[in-house]
């Protein structure tokens, strides 16, 4: 690897880095008993996914900035105002819901994970999970690179009808994961809005697998 590609990685891995750690404060996990795990069958997710006020961006525009460390990769996200609102403007256009994308990638997961059911929905069942999408949107895995990788922070929160919390976690994909691999131009993203559903779905069912690996093993 020359120079210039590994001081451009460790740019993108410090922006990375610094917008996964604000975005992670405060989320303490909290594992599940075994006896919790024993009376738990049916889980219901709620659908009302809560997002972050703005979806992160690093596209090759915001490079330089990033290369400034923490205040510059706070600032970078200014100057990513025009492809975020490009972003947003095709997903309104075409019903790319992030909330039901999450919801249905970590019930998917969770079910296939563990002997518990999990259902999207508002249906009676034995706990609810609410999620939270701390962070997510799209980044270069280098700084010189143009092809951009969907990046997601959800933390998933279990809890039974009278509020007790039953399990916590929180986990993350970023562009700098080799499981990661749906990433596409911002020009491509734009063209065809299927990529970008495709991508965030692609990084949710990841995020959904680790939070489901992590649910199965759990144990205080």
């Amino acid at each position: 690897m020359n120079d210039r590609s590994m001081f451009s990685r460790a740019a993108t891995a410090g922006a990375l880095t610094v917008s996964l750690l604000l975005a992670a404060c405060a989320n303490s996990p909290v594992a599940m008993s075994d006896n919790v795990r024993a009376s738990v069958h049916t889980v219901s997710v709620d659908p009302v996914v809560t997002l972050p006020a703005d979806m992160y961006y690093q596209g090759p525009g915001q490079t330089g900035m990033m290369m400034l460390g923490v205040i510059g990769a706070l600032a970078a996200q200014g100057t990513a105002a025009t492809p975020k609102a490009r972003l947003h403007a095709v997903m309104d256009a075409n019903n790319i819901l992030v909330q039901d994308i999450v919801a249905a990638e970590f019930a998917k997961q969770a079910s296939a994970a563990t002997p518990m059911k999990f259902v999207v929905g508002n249906d009676p069942a034995d706990a609810r999970v609410k999620l939270v999408v701390n962070m997510y949107g799209i980044a270069q895995s280098q700084g010189f690179g143009t092809t951009l990788y969907p990046s997601f922070n959800i933390t998933a929160t279990m809890t039974k009808a009278d509020g007790t919390v039953l399990w916590k976690d929180t986990d993350f994909v970023t562009a700098l994961n080799s499981d990661n691999k749906e990433g596409h131009t911002i020009e491509d993203y734009l063209k065809d809005p299927e990529l970008i559903r495709k991508s965030f779905t692609s990084g949710s069912d990841l995020v959904g697998h680790m939070l489901a690996a992590n649910l199965a093993s759990a144990q205080k």
